[in-house]
Parts: structure tokens; C-alpha cells; sequence
């Protein structure tokens, strides 16, 4: 058995973070956990034009057991990391961002829960914190809400992990780690599936935090930044969404691997970037990278795209569509007198839970005047479309319908990848005020009404 001379190996790939670097290396020096006695930080300098380098070389005068400098040519965060870890020599091990900063008592925590489970986990996580520029919660913390413990990812598996500078390691899985270097992204979510899938466990902590900066004045999210890279586009698929599929092919597909991937395609559908993409790749890139996005769905389960928590029904629905290439279909419900929207046999929702917005009502002595708009999916300014409002008596017996007029809201429309996805009508009703009573000079319905969409 390996004697481990420290108890945390930290891998830190630096460029050009002057500016951020001594918070970050302090954080560290700062934990509760002596650094000295504890902690491993292996710098790798990878070919900073500032004065990155020299701060890690100025840390490792002063901590000379405690720190290593690696100084390579620049090439990536993966070939950063990936080389520092030949060098990792303690009993955990974490990738640590340089911009970034750890609670006083993260490594203390981190210890103390390994310490208890140490058998059953490869791999603990802690909440991700948004500092600087932004504040708050991470969308992935939802895992920590029941609390510190083990996940098991057969049963949960919605429960996605795709950082590893809050995730710690066991010096055993050291093997199993390679960053790849063809991924602009998503080169995190390949190393961790690949680890989770030894024991399918995973340890959460939370009573502990990763502090994750967003930059001040830093306008554009990873995302955004990414999608100006060729590889987001085709390497992207390749290395991550057709490798995760092809990695766990025996039988179905775990539920957690389908979640996950899921979580990080989710985004590709989340918003239209057609001008965006057209700054990157050619007419014929575009439906390239559209057939490949839409063909990357066939493996996960429909289940698993309704379950997204980052988009909206109408995207999800997009998704079911460019999956099973058909469009949606309405049944309709007589006995509620609504309509049910399928994909395929998946039911999505029914039209009374789709999205209309009341705007304005207007009361005169006469009338009560309601203006707003709908929002439906799958439809278009050429398929005929009525709203009507029906008014209802005590006994929920429907007792008068009346038009509304109708007219496109173009300005509500969504798109995703250049289609409309929800098309947005607006209308106008008046309902007559003989239908309601006047009582200490407020007007009190005598009816319950509702609008139904024809």
C-alpha cells in the first residue's frame, strides 16, 4: 500500500491570472487544515504572458516541500492538468481553478467525510458558490439539499457532476484520469463519468463550499465563449457525446450517463444562435452541426429530457420533436375539454397549461374589456387558431362563449436553432356587464369564467 506524503494533491493549471492568482494560492494557505503538514499544489504554468509565472515560482520559494512549478508552452487546460498529475502524490486528489477559492474549513470537511467513507466512494463534491461578479447558488446544488452523504447513482440519477474543481478524488482512480484535449468543453464530464461509473457512488458534502468566480465586467458565460470555437461544433460529439454512448453500451445506458450528457446538450437548445454560428462555420457546417446535435438524442431516453431542470417546455418539446422527427400531436379531452399535446406516445402537456398573459383589463359601465396573449407550441402564424372566452355559472355549466378577436404577437415569439418553437397570438375580449352585479361600488361575478383555446 502507497504511503501518501500529503493528504491533498491540489492540480492547478494557471494562465495569465495575475490578477486573481495570490487569492486563490491564499485560500489554500488559509484552511483550517494546515497547509504545510497537509497539502500538495502542483502549479502548472501554462505559458502565461503575464506575470502568472513568477507568482507560482515566488509561492514556491516560500513552501519549497509543500509546492511544485511545472512552466510549459501553452496548451490547454486538459494537457495543463494532465501533466501536473504526474506529479500528484497525495492520498486525494483535486483540480482546482486558478481564479478560484476554497472555504476556510472545504479541506477539513473534505477529509473528515472520506475518513467515514472512505470504502464506498471514488469520488465526494462539494456546493459551488458564485463570487465577484455574480452571487449565489450553483443550478447543480440541488444534490446537497438532503444533505451531506452517499448518492447512489442507480437510484438517483438525476443528480449530474460536471466540475471537477469542487470534486476530490481517490489517489487510486489517478489511473483513470486523462483530460482530453480535443474538448473545448465538457472535458470535466468525460473524467467524471468515467470515475462514477467504477462504483456508481458518489459523496456529496454540504456543509462546505467551492467559491466559483464569475469576473467582474464578464459579460459572456462559458457557453457564450465556447461557441466561438470550432471543436464546440464536431469535436464536441465525437469525444464526449458519441464516446459516453459507446463507453456504457451494455444494455441501456445508465440513467445517470443519459442525465448528464442530457444536462450539458440541454443548452444547445436553450436559445437561437444562428448568428453566432454563422460567424464560426459555413451554411453547409450549420445543418451539419444540426443533424449531428439532432441525431445525439436518439440514446436518451424522453423521460430524461423532460426531466431538465435549465429549459423550458416549449425546448423540451423541440428536443422530443428533432429526436423522433415528428411534430406534436393534439388530442383532445372532452371530458376535461382540453387537449393533450404528444411527441411519439410521450405526453408533454396538455394546452391548458400552456402560457397566456393577461396584459390589461379595462372596466366600463358596460363591459369589461380583456386584452393579452397565448403562447403555442408547434404552431404557426398559417394554422387557424380561435380564443374564446366562456363564462361559467355556479354549477360550472358552461353558459356563454364569446370570440375574442385575434392577431399575431410576433415579439413573444421563441426560437431555438432558427425555428419557431412557440408562437405567440395575441386577443381582445369583452365580456358584457350584464353578467355581474355591483356591490359597495366593486363589481362581483355572479359567473366563474375561463378562456378555452379552439
Amino acid at each position: 500500500m502507497m504511503v501518501h506524503p500529503y493528504d491533498f494533491s491540489i492540480i492547478m493549471a494557471v494562465y495569465n491570472v495575475e490578477e486573481y492568482l495570490y487569492e486563490t494560492i491564499q485560500s489554500l494557505l488559509d484552511q483550517t487544515l494546515s497547509f504545510k503538514e497537509h497539502v500538495q499544489l502542483i502549479l502548472i504554468d501554462d505559458g502565461s504572458s503575464d506575470n502568472s509565472g513568477f507568482i507560482c515560482d515566488e509561492y514556491a520559494k516560500l513552501y519549497a516541500e509543500n509546492i511544485i512549478v511545472i512552466h510549459k508552452e501553452n496548451g490547454g487546460v486538459a494537457s495543463a492538468r494532465n501533466e501536473g498529475l504526474k506529479y500528484a502524490s497525495g492520498k486525494y486528489l483535486n483540480f482546482m481553478d486558478s481564479d478560484d477559492k476554497f472555504s476556510r474549513d472545504a479541506l477539513e470537511k473534505v477529509l473528515h467525510f472520506f475518513s467515514k467513507y472512505e470504502d464506498e466512494i471514488d469520488v465526494a463534491t462539494i456546493p459551488l458558490r458564485f463570487f465577484d461578479g455574480r452571487k449565489g447558488e450553483h443550478w447543480q446544488n440541488q444534490k446537497f439539499k438532503s444533505g451531506s452523504r452517499i448518492i447512489n447513482l442507480w437510484k438517483e440519477y438525476a443528480s449530474p457532476l460536471m466540475f471537477v474543481n469542487a470534486s476530490f478524488f481517490r489517489y487510486e482512480c489517478k489511473q483513470h484520469i486523462l483530460f482530453d484535449p480535443h474538448l473545448v468543453c465538457g472535458e470535466d464530464i468525460k473524467v467524471l463519468l468515467k470515475i462514477l461509473s467504477l462504483k456508481m457512488r458518489m459523496g456529496v458534502i454540504s456543509n462546505t463550499y467551492y467559491l466559483y468566480r464569475r469576473r467582474s465586467g464578464e459579460n459572456e458565460s462559458l457557453i457564450q465563449t465556447s461557441k466561438k470555437k470550432y471543436g464546440w461544433y464536431f469535436d464536441y460529439f465525437i469525444y464526449l457525446v458519441d464516446w459516453a454512448r459507446d463507453y456504457f453500451l451494455y444494455g441501456a445506458i445508465p440513467l445517470h450517463v443519459q442525465y448528464t450528457i442530457c444536462c450539458d446538450l440541454q443548452w444547445r437548445f436553450k436559445e437561437d444562435y444562428q448568428r453566432e454560428m454563422s460567424k464560426v462555420l459555413t451554411q453547409n457546417e450549420i445543418e451539419r452541426y444540426k443533424e449531428i446535435l439532432y441525431r445525439s438524442l436518439a440514446w436518451i431516453d424522453d423521460s430524461i429530457i423532460m426531466q431538465q431542470r435549465m429549459i423550458w417546455q416549449e425546448q423540451k418539446i423541440f428536443m422530443l420533436r428533432k429526436k423522433h422527427s415528428l411534430d406534436v400531436r393534439y388530442d383532445y379531452l372532452a371530458n376535461e375539454k382540453d387537449a393533450a399535446l404528444y411527441v411519439a406516445n410521450t405526453q408533454v402537456c396538455k394546452v391548458s397549461q400552456g402560457l397566456t398573459y393577461f396584459e390589461f383589463i379595462t372596466v366600463t359601465d358596460s363591459t369589461i374589456l380583456l386584452e393579452g396573449y397565448s403562447k403555442f407550441v408547434n404552431l404557426t402564424p398559417a394554422d387557424p387558431i380561435s380564443i374564446s372566452c366562456i363564462l361559467f355559472d355556479q354549477n360550472n355549466r358552461d353558459t356563454l362563449e364569446i370570440p375574442c378577436e385575434v392577431f399575431p404577437r410576433t415579439e413573444h415569439d421563441s426560437y431555438a436553432l432558427d425555428e419557431l418553437i412557440f408562437y405567440s397570438v395575441g386577443f381582445k375580449c369583452v365580456l358584457p356587464i350584464n353578467s355581474l352585479k355591483k356591490t359597495n361600488h366593486s363589481y362581483q361575478n355572479e359567473y366563474e369564467w375561463s378562456y378555452v383555446l379552439l
